[in-house]
């Protein structure tokens, strides 16, 4: 069985104009993917960071032992949650903002799920008497891998899933949940959604799920799949991207599949936010329209990226990387 590698396409709409996606101002900076190149950033981990997430304030990202860090604005990184959001040090696998950037999701291993109030530095507590994090939400302690959010802080839809198949929905912020099992049982990596109600979903037996309502999931494909999909970017009913094993791209049209590949490496994550971007196993780095391979300054295997007016790729051993 593969390494967990979990990754998914994020983006966050900026507060007050700032740090809009795909061209507008950004606290992140303004270097622009196409110039410059990638360079290593600073952490203080050698712990693995499997996704990372924009929010409002900076990037962060999440890993082994229930670690997240977050970029200062030094350009280093640094841990700001050192055993997950239980205490307990379960991995997190994955992890998503709200829409206004106030607030960082994150879930893993054995029902782990937080919140992280972005603008006062510490968790946001769940509900019910001596709660303190949203894990094991209805009892569900499966591993989640996948994650995405919309809406703002306090009255987010969460979407989680698992690696049983099942897609757990909230409409709340995380108080209550109802759950489905789209395909065949196989685990569901990764999920990305536009909005409450549309999205996408790959499972590890090469299906692909679509969503116009939030509720119900529809198959769309891949015929023939011949790969496992790590991650998959959701840009409209007929704009759909997956990466998976063996260099495997397939973009969807809203009605056909096409594949590309990328060469041998295995691409953990994707995303398509102004400039395409997928990255994978040995410091893989594929971008723009044609898939160029990049010079990545690290061999480490990459396991997920994200876009604003920069991008940022983490990855094994404490690696990030960013433009």
């Amino acid at each position: 069985m593969d390494e967990i590698e979990i990754s998914r396409r994020q983006a966050v709409a900026g507060i007050g104009g700032v740090a809009t996606v795909g061209g507008a101002a950004s606290l992140f900076g303004d270097g622009l993917l196409s110039g410059g190149g990638w360079t290593t950033a600073d952490t203080d981990t050698t712990a693995d960071l499997h996704d990372v997430a924009l929010t409002a304030g900076a990037p962060f990202a999440v890993g082994t032992n229930g670690r997240v860090l977050e970029r200062g604005s030094d350009g280093s990184w640094a841990t700001v949650l050192e055993d997950g959001p239980s205490g307990n040090g379960n991995d997190l696998y994955a992890a998503d903002a709200t829409g206004d950037g106030r607030a960082l999701w994150f879930a893993g291993a054995s029902g782990a799920l937080g919140v992280y109030d972005v603008e006062a530095g510490e968790l946001l507590f769940g509900s019910g008497d001596g709660a303190t994090d949203r894990s094991a939400p209805g009892d569900r302690t499966g591993n989640f891998d996948g994650l995405a959010v919309a809406g703002d802080a306090g009255e987010a839809t969460v979407f989680v899933t698992d690696q049983s198949g099942h897609v757990y929905r909230s409409t709340d912020g995380g108080e209550t949940w109802s759950d489905t099992t789209p395909g065949s049982g196989s685990a569901i990596p990764a999920v990305d959604v536009r909005g409450a109600q549309a999205g996408h979903l790959i499972d590890t037996n090469g299906a692909v799920f679509a969503t116009d309502d939030g509720e119900t999931w529809n198959e769309i494909g891949i015929e023939d799949a011949d790969a496992t999909y790590h991650d998959l970017a959701s840009d409209g009913s007929d704009d759909v991207t997956v990466v998976g094993g063996r260099g495997t791209v397939r973009t969807y049209n809203g009605e056909m599949w096409d594949e590309t590949n990328l060469g041998d490496a295995r691409l953990n994550g994707v995303t398509t936010e102004g400039k395409r971007v997928a990255v994978g196993a040995g410091g893989a780095v594929f971008e723009g329209s044609d898939w160029a391979a990049a010079k990545a300054p690290t061999d480490e295997n990459l396991h997920a990226v994200v876009r604003g007016t920069k991008a940022y790729a983490v990855g094994a051993s404490g690696t990030v990387i960013e433009t």
